[in-house]
């Protein structure tokens, strides 16, 4: 504060000894310092090194379990016609690039329930709030229809909050070489700290 009662920018920092190891005043609201050069000052005179951020509390390092819903068209017995889709998955982070893990897939027109493991190659996009994510999948029809099943599928996905996310995704399904679908799915998805 100046002498005649108005109000300064400035820092000042203290020690644990209670002595003033920097200071710095502005003239106006314009020079004032950025919070960088802040906490670079308190770096720099107190010898610190900042807290260090949590990885596994940004999206690419939680596990996610989705829920996912849609539709698309399947071929099968050499018509094409329109098809249901549900999805559960639960995807494990094995690195920051990579994730896997089971997926139920239900299929109304080819009629399958099929049990799959899937593994996405993912990239991080806009500071680890969302990711794109592209891979394959392949697994067994579990309803007696004796058939294996193969495919590819890429997702994008965005967390809203720590804890939930939504994602879009594109699957191409070929189920034992007789019928293929190709389905949009858009759900939901809770991300669980490791």
């Amino acid at each position: 504060m100046t002498s005649d009662h108005a109000a300064r920018p400035g820092v000042v920092i203290v020690d644990r000894d209670h002595r003033v190891v920097f200071e710095k005043f502005g003239e106006n609201k314009a020079d004032r310092m950025s919070a960088a050069r802040v906490l670079a000052a308190v770096d720099a005179t107190l010898g610190t090194h900042g807290v260090a951020a949590d990885e596994s509390f940004t999206t690419p390092h939680r596990i996610q379990l989705r829920a996912d819903g849609g539709g698309g068209i399947a071929r099968a017995a050499g018509a094409n016609r329109g098809t249901a889709n549900a999805q559960m998955s639960l995807l494990l982070p094995l690195s920051r690039y990579l994730i896997a893990g089971p997926l139920f897939n239900y299929d109304q027109r080819v009629e399958s329930y099929d049990l799959d493991a899937t593994v996405l190659l993912r990239a991080p996009i806009w500071n680890d709030v969302g990711a794109i994510d592209i891979g394959a999948l392949g697994g067994y029809s579990v309803n007696g229809q004796d058939r294996w099943n193969i495919g590819g599928r890429a997702d994008l996905s965005f967390a809203i909050g720590p804890t939930f996310g939504v994602q879009l995704g594109v699957d191409v399904v070929t189920h034992g070489g007789d019928a293929t679908s190709f389905v949009v799915t858009f759900g939901g998805a809770f991300l669980i700290p490791r």
